[in-house]
């Protein structure tokens, strides 16, 4: 079993991935770095830089988007 992701975490990786779906990639450096400019906190920032990439590396944004969407 693996790691479990906060609400927080989650909620705000696919907020950004809805805002700024071209800006991101699989490479957890650059999405650190865009990530940074709106979470202010070290330790959810990475986090959520963290969850960015699982999903491109994964080819899993496009369902994780529509889950969201449903979910607003």
């Amino acid at each position: 079993m693996g790691r479990v992701r906060t609400k927080e975490v989650r909620n705000g990786a696919l907020k950004l991935i809805s805002l700024f779906k071209d800006k991101f990639n699989n490479n957890f450096n650059n999405n650190k770095l865009i990530v940074k400019q709106y979470v202010k906190e070290k330790k959810v920032r990475n986090k959520i830089a963290g969850y960015i990439t699982f999903l491109y590396k994964k080819g899993k944004v496009e369902e994780a988007l529509i889950k969201y969407k449903r979910s607003i």
